[in-house]
């Protein structure tokens, strides 16, 4: 059973922040998607909740005839709410209707003024001494890092283009701009693309404020060429940017975060002169970032067109928080909050981050950005962007990249089989398959991990001819190969008795049992392991379960000496051997032995479980039941 809820494909065009639905108006001949790029028209209720349901973040505008809003149920869904009516003098009292227009061009205008404000969206990450908002913070400062990590077996830029291309498909002003950029773009030109209006900002904006990891994926070229632009600069001055925070989340800002870090995501736009003025908005505090940075670049001679902004600051940059101070003057009141920019090599960022980041080093961009969500429990969007990535055919000719989908999908299904999600961690392995046999052949050694991994889901699935023809594959990937790996036939061959054993086909487990055995017992110098511990307790159960105690017992003993030598001294696989031995020598009514490796499995599993454990109880009653008997011997001899 799937336990992860998918997440919806991206609609084509969808890579704005804002998107555009006409709810029981037909005519969309006139709309310019240079405005909005993505719209959508719903002819009924119905269509119009169903759409919504699948968005989660977008700033949604409803154009929408006056006479159908009163069958909307929940106005306050939509970012803005334009009428459109004859009667414009009417009165409107919901927040987010912005007023009646007599046609759409009139809508249109007033749409391109709202969306011009769109720079504003941004999120503000911040450390501080709550645990979970230090692991939001880490990882977005880590997902920043390996968007900006070197990919050289990726056409980075290609793929900016083509997705780009996909979804501005139709729209012929940001279509001509896309040519023009793919002919005239050098690295140089990087901020003034940024600060163009253009596919480029657009999209860079919504990725960089929903955090989405198939937009960053696909554009982290353009983020590492305007990055790299931005630090290449000598830069050293106090920045100042003003940002407006609702009361409640500056309050437990304040409580929190004093000497802590915080970052911005985006590329900050700030200015080298302290603001005079504040504009003040109900309900939000008026922040002034004061910013002492050595890392940013001035734009005047680099920016598209003339802005009241003097200085961008890149995406990855990360603040000390020196002081929060309340300001009041004539006029205004305010909050200045002093940051300077940090170090890297600062010790306490490295000490927050050091556990998240080598639990995610990996040596490829897409296997690293997988290790990243996952430990962000995010297991859906790595899925989504893994079957992208696949389906858009954007690797189909690189192999290296293909075998590190693969290898994402292996990530995937192995964390659905820590979480005991067998059919989905299948799947997942599956699909790793399909991939690899793109490009290598089916009996190609480095599919015998994989072809295991599938048998071994089919077999806690309890589909056990199934299990038995992929652990076979997996066996004879490695018996074929001029090099075969020894360990992992000895694996193979003891997952096929397993397998056997579950179908109570006692001859054949003892077979591939004994094989594997044998292959450990020639390829370890000692003869001695765990894993041959576990190889002899196998072959053991299957003698018992042939009901031949006699052929059980060495090979129970054989395992219980070697995890006596190579287990902790308190672990409870030792007092589990212990009544095991009981079991057969009882058996073999040897009853001193057997009371014996009773009394030690009952002392053995006092080390690692409490005295009410059931199970101590179980070994107990073993105990007393063999006393008994041996009593009972006794007493009629």
């Amino acid at each position: 059973m799937d336990l992860h809820k998918s997440v919806t494909p991206r609609y084509e065009g969808n890579v704005e922040n804002f998107l555009v639905i006409l709810f029981g108006i037909k005519d969309q001949s006139n709309w310019n998607r240079s405005i909005v790029n993505f719209i959508k028209i719903c002819d009924s209720i119905e269509e119009l909740n169903s759409f919504i349901d699948t968005l989660a973040y977008e700033r949604i505008i409803l154009i929408v005839s006056d006479s159908l809003t009163e069958s909307i149920d929940n106005l306050s869904r939509f970012n803005s709410i334009y009428l459109l009516s004859s009667n414009i003098t009417r009165t409107n009292n919901h927040l987010n209707i912005r007023g009646n227009f007599p046609n759409l061009k009139s809508i249109f205008e007033k749409i391109n003024e709202e969306c011009e404000i769109e720079n504003d969206f941004f999120s503000i990450q911040f450390s501080s001494t709550n645990e979970t908002r230090n692991q939001s913070f880490c990882y977005s400062q880590l997902l920043k890092e390996t968007l900006l990590k070197n990919d050289n077996e990726s056409n980075l830029k290609k793929d900016f283009l083509d997705f780009s291309r996909f979804h501005y498909n139709g729209n012929y002003i940001e279509s001509t701009l896309i040519n023009e950029f793919e002919q005239d773009f050098t690295v140089e030109k990087s901020i003034w693309w940024y600060t163009r209006n253009s596919f480029i900002r657009k999209m860079l904006n919504r990725a960089l404020r929903t955090e989405e990891i198939d937009i960053l994926y696909k554009i982290r070229w353009f983020i590492q060429v305007l990055n790299h632009q931005i630090k290449e600069n000598n830069f050293s001055a106090t920045v100042y940017r003003v940002h407006h925070y609702s009361s409640d989340q500056f309050n437990k800002f304040k409580e929190h975060n004093l000497n802590n870090f915080i970052s911005f995501n985006t590329f900050l736009d700030c200015t080298l002169h302290q603001p005079s003025t504040f504009e003040n908005i109900q309900g939000m505090e008026t922040i002034l970032f004061r910013i002492k940075t050595t890392i940013g670049i001035k734009t005047e001679q680099f920016r598209y067109f003339e802005s009241k902004t003097d200085v961008l600051l890149p995406f990855d940059n990360i603040y000390h928080i020196s002081s929060i101070e309340q300001m009041f003057d004539d006029n205004n009141h305010w909050w200045n909050i002093n940051l300077t920019n940090m170090n890297k090599d600062n010790e306490q960022w490295n000490e927050l981050i050091k556990e998240m980041h080598e639990e995610i080093d990996g040596p490829v961009v897409l296997i690293q950005l997988g290790k990243l969500l996952l430990l962000n429990n995010d297991y859906s969007h790595v899925d989504y962007l893994a079957r992208l990535l696949f389906y858009d055919g954007s690797l189909k000719d690189n192999s290296t990249l293909l075998a590190s989908l693969a290898a994402l999908h292996h990530l995937l299904g192995s964390f659905d089989n820590r979480q005991c999600n067998y059919q989905s961690a299948r799947l997942q392995f599956e699909q790793s398959l399909k991939i690899f046999l793109t490009f290598i052949p089916e009996d190609n050694q480095i599919l015998s991990a994989t072809y295991n991994n599938i048998g071994s889901m089919f077999y806690q699935e309890n589909q056990h001819e199934q299990a038995i023809i992929f652990h076979q594959k997996a066996l004879q990937c490695q018996l074929k190969s001029s090099s075969p790996d020894i360990e992992a036939i000895a694996t193979y061959s003891g997952n096929i008795g397993a397998v056997y054993l579950d179908q109570r086909k006692y001859d054949q487990a003892l077979l591939y049992y004994k094989r594997s055995l044998q292959i450990l017992l020639q390829s370890i110098s000692n003869g001695e392991s765990q894993a041959i511990a576990l190889v002899y307790d196998r072959i053991a159960s299957v003698y018992w379960r042939m009901d031949k105690p006699t052929e059980a017992l060495p090979f129970y003993q054989n395992a219980l000496q070697l995890e006596l030598k190579y287990l902790q001294d308190d672990d409870h696989k030792i007092s589990v051997s212990y009544f095991n031995l009981s079991t057969a020598y009882a058996k073999l009514n040897r009853l001193d032995d057997a009371i014996d490796c009773a009394e030690k499995s009952v002392q053995q599993l006092l080390k690692s479980v409490s005295p009410d454990h059931s199970e101590v109880k179980e070994n107990t009653d073993q105990l007393e039941g063999l006393r008994r008997r041996k009593w009972l011997q006794q007493l009629y001899e």
